[in-house]
């Protein structure tokens, strides 16, 4: 497919003024354009939506090409690629596995010559118009696959990876050496031409095991946006560290971030304590990391129960990495006495180590969802069902 066609797609695509929904936009032209025509304006419009929440940088400057078969929607957002660009730096830098480029562009403002690697040729040659388009005049573009890269001698001080998670059956695909490339069978390689990689995996990724087989790794990080964990970043270098460091980062926040090893979680000792004034959630980060024990001796929090990884404090903490509230009223799981204490029965129902979902919960109490009050049902420190009742006191997190 050519590229003329798409850019005359792109071209017709921002000429619509409702660009809501490129179904309606297909099913109302069909006969106006041709048939391969209409389906790439469709996709433009498409990319465009997601391209705005995802990659505004991008989405305004609007010259940029979608490619057929690539979803938007599972490459890296701005937000994490510019995370990921703020710790690297140096004369060299390569994107073994380039894909649409959104990592490879923000990377390459952080090098002198950078290198896109992609073996798609059709995909190549649209991000290299893409970055063409968006002034990205460092970057060099090959099209080889990561196992036969054809190494010219150059020394990288970082090289960029995300492997592919899906088979040639679309499956998706979780452990390293499953994916392509086979990470634990490249890497030697990989760094004999590189200072260091940065590797982005799925995060249904069990980092512990993962630290296990990638061997090498000094650093992880957890990329959560808005309380949603979108990536796991591993960094690995020539020499393996005894207790790599856990960054959990909640971007789009105020959340500080938190840094941890695993060696100190197996070693922190936290108290526990009733309810008490305030009631401390971690965000996705630290739950995705574990860092259960540490993040409560860190802050001088006292556990609600072994197992629910819920906290609490007589005094606000305004800088806690995760959702802070003020307990309102403490029960057991009773109909009559919860319906006494919210009054309006509408409620953010959340569940930890509770033998209920909380579809259920609603549906038994017949409450409604959303609303400024939270309901957490969890267990205590003597295994106790009970009920808390609270309000969010910091709204910006």
């Amino acid at each position: 497919m050519s590229l003329d066609l798409r850019i005359k797609a792109r071209d017709l695509a921002l000429a619509e003024t409702d660009r809501k929904n490129p179904a309606d936009f297909v099913l109302h032209r069909a006969g106006r354009y041709e048939p391969e025509l209409l389906r790439l304006i469709g996709g433009h419009l498409d990319y465009l939506r997601i391209l705005e929440k995802k990659v505004p940088l991008w989405y305004e400057n609007g010259q940029t090409l979608p490619f057929t078969g690539i979803n938007l929607e599972q490459s890296s957002s701005e937000l994490t690629a510019r995370y990921k660009a703020g710790y690297v730096d140096g004369e060299n830098g390569l994107d073994l596995t380039g894909g649409l480029g959104v990592d490879s562009f923000f990377l390459s403002h952080r090098f002198r010559n950078f290198t896109h690697n992609e073996p798609d040729s059709g995909l190549s040659e649209v991000v290299r118009h893409n970055f063409k388009a968006l002034g990205a005049g460092n970057v060099a573009f090959t099209c080889f696959t990561a196992e036969n890269y054809p190494w010219p001698g150059t020394r990288y001080q970082w090289i960029y990876l995300d492997p592919s998670r899906r088979d040639r059956a679309n499956r998706k695909l979780v452990l390293p050496e499953d994916c392509l490339p086979d990470l634990p069978a490249h890497r030697p390689r990989l760094l004999e031409h590189a200072d260091a990689l940065m590797v982005k995996y799925s995060p249904m990724l069990d980092i512990k095991l993962a630290i296990s087989r990638l061997e090498t790794v000094h650093e992880v990080w957890i990329l959560a946006e808005k309380n949603e964990v979108k990536e796991l970043v591993f960094i690995l270098r020539g020499s393996a560290r005894p207790h790599p460091e856990i960054r959990c980062v909640n971007l789009a926040t105020s959340q500080p971030e938190f840094t941890f090893t695993y060696e100190e979680e197996k070693t922190a000792a936290p108290r526990y304590s009733p309810p008490l004034r305030y009631l401390y959630e971690p965000n996705a980060a630290l739950m995705k990391a574990g860092a259960f024990n540490c993040s409560a001796t860190r802050f001088g929090l006292q556990k609600l129960g072994s197992n629910s990884h819920l906290y609490t404090h007589d005094t606000l903490l305004p800088h806690y990495p995760g959702r802070v509230l003020e307990i309102r009223d403490v029960t057991p799981f009773d109909k009559k006495r919860l319906n006494s204490s919210v009054p309006g029965k509408q409620a953010n129902i959340i569940c930890r180590n509770f033998p209920m979902k909380p579809e259920e919960v609603k549906k038994k109490l017949q409450w409604k969802d959303g609303g400024d009050t939270y309901l957490y049902l969890t267990e205590d420190l003597n295994r106790k069902k009970i009920a808390l009742v609270a309000e969010r006191v910091i709204i910006d997190n």
